[in-house]
């Protein structure tokens, strides 16, 4: 049986994924998938097998893997923290049941995607210049091995690319006797994607879950999730690099008012320069270079973005009178219509929106 779910809107992308359960009774594995938007028109994709050796897999465990994986996204983790945290928690669960994962970051903004592997299959990815291949990740222990440590792979994806992630039950019983061929085969089908006229991604996903699969009934979950990833217009985002002087201040204020102007949204000016102002201090004061300034709006929000090469995370504090520092996050706490902080290989971003 073939299941779709929805997924969620964002500018961009869109993402399929189809899910054929197993015989009822069937030893070992379970699957869990999930897609999430995150703030700045980012989203996130997932998918895990759980490993339950000769053990029936009860569809809690699944659910219980995908649930903790979807509250640590809402934390805005970088990918390798949300696989450690899973392993604190898988290793909860006992000896009996391990999962593997794949996790993803994407940013449509710029296109940048982060990966990070606990076991799993290798994503395959098809760009409009390359037929499809496996991503390259260092990949750490399934979870709730314990003691493992997670590394993260960064790369830019070019607009128009294909990205697929799936688990081991789409392989069929080509598994047992050649992954390789199995992984193979499933490039081919998303290099062929391409060569449809008019290529829905919903039927992309059910053609090539029908020929990997056939129509035999199977033991074991399988997965497959498409996501076909594009990038924002350049006339919705707009990123600048500051110096590291005095001056970064009125620069940051100068161009967030001229972008503003753009974009018609001038009425907001009072309010964004004021806490980009406040954050652009604390980057220069506590941070590291390089230091980043990036805008990005869609139907609904602005969102302002400044990072820098420190990765500790500023935490709000109450100011005491005479403090020199301490009440711009507070200003941002108050004034936007939500914030926050997310860690990357390369430092650390503070974002807050804004309603348009």
């Amino acid at each position: 049986m073939a299941d779709t779910s929805s997924v969620p809107e964002v500018a961009a992308v869109r993402v399929a994924y189809r899910r054929r359960t197993g015989l009822t009774g069937a030893e070992g594995g379970g699957d869990w998938s999930d897609s999430l938007r995150l703030p700045g028109n980012r989203l996130v994709l997932a998918v895990g097998d759980v490993l339950g050796g000769d053990l029936p897999t009860p569809p809690s465990v699944a659910d219980q893997f995908r649930s903790a994986a979807r509250v640590l996204t809402q934390l805005d983790l970088s990918p390798a923290q949300v696989l450690h945290r899973l392993d604190v928690l898988a290793e909860s669960l006992g000896d009996e049941y391990t999962s593997s994962c794949v996790y993803v970051s994407c940013d449509l903004s710029d296109g940048t995607a982060v990966f990070a592997s606990a076991g799993h299959l290798p994503p395959l990815l098809r760009t409009p210049y390359d037929p499809a291949y496996r991503v390259a990740l260092p990949v750490g222990p399934p979870l709730g091995v314990g003691g493992g440590e997670f590394e993260e792979r960064q790369c830019t994806i070019p607009p128009g690319s294909l990205l697929a992630l799936y688990t081991d039950g789409l392989l069929g019983h080509a598994l047992g006797e050649d992954a390789d061929a199995a992984i193979s085969e499933l490039g081919r089908l998303l290099d062929k994607a391409e060569d449809v006229p008019d290529a829905r991604l919903e039927q992309t996903c059910d053609h090539i879950n029908s020929v990997m699969l056939g129509s035999g009934e199977h033991t074991g979950d399988s997965t497959l999730m498409l996501a076909e990833l594009g990038r924002l217009p350049e006339a919705e985002a707009a990123a600048w690099t500051l110096t590291a002087r005095p001056t970064a201040v009125a620069q940051a204020r100068d161009l967030i008012r001229g972008r503003l102007l753009a974009w018609g949204l001038q009425g907001l000016a009072d309010v964004v320069e004021l806490l980009v102002s406040e954050l652009v201090t604390n980057a220069l004061r506590y941070g590291i270079s390089p230091f980043g300034l990036r805008m990005t709006r869609d139907a609904a929000n602005v969102m302002i973005e400044v990072s820098d090469g420190n990765p500790t995370v500023p935490r709000l504090r109450n100011a005491q009178v005479g403090d020199e520092g301490g009440r711009g996050l507070h200003l941002v706490d108050e004034l936007s219509a939500d914030w926050g902080v997310r860690s990357h290989p390369q430092g650390k971003t503070v974002w807050f929106t804004l309603g348009i």
